[in-house]
């Protein structure tokens, strides 16, 4: 808790810390290992996204993977925040079945449709290719295509957009539900001066300064890579043509037509109309692999080590032999450009938790019974709703510079000495 701290305030977020974690890493089987995915892709990609909403089917919240193509900005829109941009899409497919019990629970005018469309996109292709994976010459018809945009729109008569959610069918073009996108109170009237909530989390690597997408090792490495590829088939190449014999025979040597077969301590009869066997045959001669390749495959893959940060104290890989001290301080140095990604997902992590706080603040059951792993064993207590008001700020505790075990002792030991 932030603020004047009293005995009941540190009572209250020991349990919304307990609670929130009971949430995401007991009830949702699946949040740790769909954030070991995220912050892979982030890494990778540059940019990756979290959509936190609460499910009234499921009766619970749900933090959802979101990848960059999935989700739809303005064109053109530089380097700005997700919270700053007045319209976004969420391109997601739910069965045609989903949506049926969606449109029998209200949720939904109508059903939709099944999406007839089938354009592959390219990084369907690199996916299906790297994994060997091929789609059926059959169309599945089960699967629809919903747009659902967070915008503002225009409905009343003020002439003043307001923040809405579109979902629209993309088959049928119909609009299958209009949602307000602002917090109100039990009777309907809204909070906060319609202050927009946001659902989406952006997961960043690197930032861009003249872009809306950051920037990941992909984008730094990449064209390093497909180089350096380039190079080393050339090289192997070369070194086939090397091995591999081949040239010109004379047809006065009077070898046999189709291929020749040589079998060791055996002599293969030719009818040589004069002069010396070598005269007939003329060989291609390839110098092999050039050295200037491998040097320059070694600058690349050096040039590509600095650009992703990876040196040899960093994987442990070192040949020399060095101090301790000096061992540490390249590790503390290597680390530099990894502690500000750090910050910058701890940043984003911090929002998202913000944001499952208001959502338990306004769906969590007035009185609930968890059971949580303690230290001194099996503990159960309950939360309460009005525990997630909207006074204590949730802030997660840790230190995006405290990135090794070593650094960590080094800061309890200089805190105990003092």
């Amino acid at each position: 808790p932030t603020g004047n701290i009293e005995e009941a305030d540190l009572k209250r977020a020991e349990r919304v810390g307990k609670h929130m974690s009971w949430q995401l890493l007991v009830r949702d089987k699946d949040y740790k290992s769909r954030k070991d995915a995220l912050i892979l892709s982030t890494a990778i990609h540059g940019s990756f996204f979290t959509k936190t909403y609460y499910d009234p089917l499921k009766g619970r919240n749900i933090v959802e993977n979101i990848r960059a193509e999935d989700l739809v900005v303005p064109y053109g829109i530089g380097p700005r925040g997700i919270e700053e941009l007045n319209r976004k899409t969420h391109v997601l497919w739910k069965t045609v079945n989903d949506t049926r019990v969606l449109a029998k629970s209200g949720f939904f005018l109508t059903p939709a449709e099944p999406y007839q469309g089938h354009e592959i996109r390219p990084t369907t292709e690199a996916v299906d290719k790297a994994t060997g994976i091929q789609a059926s010459g059959k169309q599945e018809k089960y699967w629809s295509c919903l747009l659902e945009q967070h915008r503002f729109l225009a409905l009343d008569t003020d002439g003043i957009e307001e923040p809405y959610i579109v979902t629209v069918d993309r088959q049928s073009q119909k609009v299958l539900r209009i949602a307000v996108r602002y917090d109100t109170d039990l009777q309907g009237n809204p909070l906060n001066d319609k202050e927009p909530v946001e659902y989406f989390t952006h997961y960043g690597f690197l930032p861009n300064s003249d872009g809306f997408y950051a920037l990941g090792i992909g984008h730094l490495v990449g064209r390093i890579n497909s180089a350096v590829n380039k190079l080393l088939r050339q090289t192997i190449d070369a070194g086939t043509l090397a091995n591999m014999k081949s040239g010109f025979i004379s047809e006065g040597l009077g070898v046999r037509k189709g291929e020749l077969e040589m079998s060791m301590g055996k002599f293969v009869k030719v009818t040589n109309l004069g002069g010396r066997i070598a005269d007939h045959i003329q060989e291609f001669q390839f110098s092999g692999p050039d050295q200037t390749i491998a040097a320059m495959i070694e600058l690349l893959l050096r040039r590509g080590d600095r650009l992703a940060t990876v040196t040899e104290a960093l994987t442990g890989q070192m040949e020399k032999v060095q101090q301790p001290t000096a061992i540490l301080a390249l590790i503390e140095q290597g680390l530099e450009v990894f502690s500000a990604v750090y910050e910058r997902l701890w940043e984003s992590w911090s929002c998202e938790l913000r944001k499952l706080y208001r959502l338990n603040s306004r769906y969590l059951s007035e009185k609930e019974y968890i059971t949580v792993l303690d230290i001194d064993g099996l503990e159960r207590f309950e939360i309460r709703r009005k525990d997630y008001a909207e006074d204590l700020e949730v802030i997660p505790i840790a230190d995006p510079r405290m990135t090794t075990d070593q650094a960590r002792l080094t800061r309890a030991t200089a805190e105990w000495q003092f």
